[in-house]
């Protein structure tokens, strides 16, 4: 299934009904870019070498709901990171949630009785903090439109977006600075677990992710944790908010 799903799709083998579909995908994409203002415009004087520049390509996949085995078309805008001349020395290890961080999550939750939610944030990369790195870029024509820029134009990167060796890390340390503005603590066994507690050092609310799949967990008649959560959903736009029944990673989660 996972295989399935990722299967790069090759445009020129696609129907007239398969190529729309796609073109609706990619638009949805180039909004999602425009939104978070990945691409600043570069004076003519400021340009740097053509081998300083990295390019875009399109990566179109097949989206296969496991249950109606519908298929929605998928296109991520990504960029070449392998084309950039400091590849070898970005730093690029970025931590993901274990299976046994999530099994102890969901016991936790079982055990103090807090209502366990999922949550997927869309369009990850886009939504985390500004690149730090002088990164340059030459955007895909139909992003160059959407910019009214002529094709082929050089601009600056202003997010670490998909395709940086680097972006994984970057979003993880957006999400951690994030939650410890808001009072969780980060767990010493696994750094992409987080935890709130009262001043009783009683546990509020637990946090568990996998890049961008989140897991949520805390005390529904606590006010302070629905501020928090309302807080949570502010700062990222989401696509699907779950809870009682849901798949996080591959896994069919049930609660009762």
């Amino acid at each position: 299934q996972v295989k399935k799903n990722h299967v790069e799709v090759s445009e020129r083998r696609l129907s007239k009904e398969e190529l729309e579909q796609f073109e609706g995908a990619k638009q949805k994409e180039i909004k999602n870019y425009i939104l978070a203002k990945v691409f600043a415009k570069v004076p003519l004087e400021q340009r740097p070498d053509a081998d300083q520049v990295l390019k875009m390509r399109w990566v179109l996949t097949w989206k296969i709901d496991p249950e109606t085995e519908a298929r929605k078309a998928k296109a991520r805008a990504v960029i070449l990171g392998y084309q950039d001349p400091l590849y070898e020395t970005r730093p690029t290890a970025s931590p993901t949630m274990t299976r046994a961080t999530r099994q102890l999550f969901l016991t936790m939750c079982a055990a103090k009785k807090f209502l366990v939610e999922k949550g997927d944030v869309s369009g990850a990369f886009l939504q985390g903090r500004d690149c730090k790195d002088n990164i340059h870029v030459q955007p895909l024509k139909e992003i160059c439109a959407a910019l009214d820029l002529p094709e082929g134009s050089i601009t600056h990167l202003t997010k670490a977006a998909y395709g940086l060796v680097q972006a994984p890390l970057e979003w993880y340390l957006t999400v951690d600075e994030f939650l410890r503005s808001l009072g969780f603590e980060r767990q010493k066994s696994d750094p992409c677990a987080w935890s709130l507690f009262d001043k009783d050092n009683e546990p509020i609310a637990y946090i568990c992710g996998h890049v961008d799949d989140f897991l949520f967990g805390g005390r529904e008649s606590d006010p302070r944790w629905h501020q928090i959560k309302a807080k949570i959903k502010e700062r990222f736009q989401w696509g699907q908010w779950e809870s009682k029944q849901f798949t996080q990673c591959g896994v069919d989660i049930a609660q009762n």
